[in-house]
């Protein structure tokens, strides 16, 4: 799995799981406590409010929500196409 998948599923877990400790995270993406501390700091880079409180866990900023996809026009422009060709 790459990275950034994980990190984007950690995103959702955090969401919907908190306090989290970082062995729970650990367990639930079969990743090392370690490899979780450097995810938090990649998170916590990229701009997403996650905070970690020793003996409790990590919780995102109250009201955080992970901001929409974005396509460029030519992916967009692809969707439709693939869209039309499966309707047709």
């Amino acid at each position: 799995m790459r990275k950034s998948d994980r990190l984007f599923q950690l995103a959702n877990i955090l969401r919907a799981h908190q306090p989290i400790t970082a062995k729970e995270l650990a367990e639930k993406l079969s990743v090392s406590e370690r490899t979780i501390y450097r995810y938090m700091d990649d998170l916590s880079v990229s701009g997403i409010p996650v905070y970690g409180e020793a003996g409790v866990g990590y919780r995102l900023s109250n009201g955080f929500e992970l901001p929409p996809l974005q396509l460029t026009q030519e992916e967009f422009e692809a969707l439709i196409i693939g869209l039309n060709l499966l309707s047709s």
